[in-house]
Order: structure tokens, then C-alpha cells, then sequence
């Protein structure tokens, strides 16, 4: 099957507008508003982690992920209501929660003996969750998930006491400034 150069610059054109097509429905939907939302939950939970006891940063966390995941409730209902997509929420917020569960059951199984430990674990799990939902998904998803994951193995075996900083700087920071970048640049 022989194709012509016109038929050739016309199926680029296709693929073109497919990706720009994508990249604004990414941008009009959540997705965005939930890294920058998850960010700001990252950077302020390591650096409790970094600069207070581990009583009170593990206060800090559970008020961070109530408020992270009200709202991720409202941004889901927000963007149910203004965008049409092909995957049902409620998958993905089962999704979540099932990994949150085993999370909480592989660390208190594995009994980490530090504060570090236990986020280095925590911060596995929810790094798989993002690739997993890059595969699912939306491939970019992925790519950070491996990025923070990459970030988070060299700080926790090369500097575990700047862990939780290096977390809230990198971690929060790729979370929010691609949840930014995407925003911006995507309409």
C-alpha cells in the first residue's frame, strides 16, 4: 500500500489534533487541580516530618490527608459536573482506598523502625499509585509517579536524615508544579 505525501501530512494532522484534543480535556478535567491539591499536602507533611516530633507531624498528616482527600471529593464532583469522562470516580476512589489499606498493612506488617522508613514505604505505595493510573489513565501520571519514586529511593539510601525535605521539595514540588504546568499550558 503505497501512501502519498499528502495522505501522510494529513494523518500527522489527525494525530496532532488528537494529542491537542487530549491535552485540553486533561487540562479542563481534574487532574491538575488534584497534583496541585496533593503537592501543597506533600510539601507541608514532610516538612512536619523534618522539623517536628513524630506525634505531632503525624497529627499534621492526618489533618493534611483529610483535607487532601475532601478536596479531592469536591474537585471530583466539581469536574463531574462540567466534564464528561470515560472512567466512573468511584473506581478510582476504591482504587485508593484499597491501596491505602494494603499500604497500611505492609507497613504495619514490615514494622519500620524509623519515621523515615515509614514514609519512604508510604511514599511507595502512593508513587505506584500514580503509575498504575498512568497506565490506566493518562501515561503522564506514570512518568511522575516514576520520577518521585527515583527521587525518593536516592534521597532515602543517600541522605535519610534530609528525606522528608527533600520529599516536601521534590515530592510536593513535581506534584504541584506539574498540576501548574499542566494547567497553564494545556488549554
Amino acid at each position: 500500500m503505497d501512501v502519498t505525501k499528502e495522505e501522510a501530512r494529513e494523518s500527522l494532522k489527525a494525530i496532532e489534533e488528537v494529542q491537542r484534543q487530549t491535552r485540553k480535556a486533561v487540562a479542563h478535567g481534574g487532574v491538575p487541580y488534584y497534583l496541585m491539591l496533593w503537592g501543597v499536602v506533600w510539601f507541608l507533611g514532610y516538612l512536619g516530618n523534618q522539623f517536628l516530633g513524630s506525634k505531632a507531624s503525624g497529627t499534621v498528616w492526618m489533618v493534611l490527608v483529610g483535607v487532601g482527600i475532601v478536596g479531592s471529593v469536591a474537585i471530583g464532583a466539581w469536574v463531574s459536573r462540567h466534564v464528561r469522562r470515560k472512567f466512573q470516580d468511584y473506581r478510582i476512589g476504591l482504587f485508593w482506598l484499597a491501596l491505602l489499606l494494603y499500604a497500611s498493612l505492609a507497613v504495619w506488617v514490615a514494622k519500620p523502625t524509623s519515621n523515615e522508613e515509614i514514609s519512604f514505604l508510604i511514599t511507595l505505595f502512593v508513587m505506584l499509585g500514580y503509575v498504575v493510573m498512568g497506565l490506566w489513565m493518562w501515561g503522564p501520571l506514570g512518568w511522575i509517579g516514576v520520577g518521585v519514586t527515583a527521587v525518593a529511593t536516592v534521597a532515602y539510601l543517600l541522605a535519610p536524615s534530609f528525606f522528608d525535605l527533600v520529599m516536601a521539595i521534590l515530592g510536593g514540588g513535581v506534584l504541584f508544579f506539574s498540576g501548574l504546568y499542566i494547567l497553564k499550558n494545556w488549554r
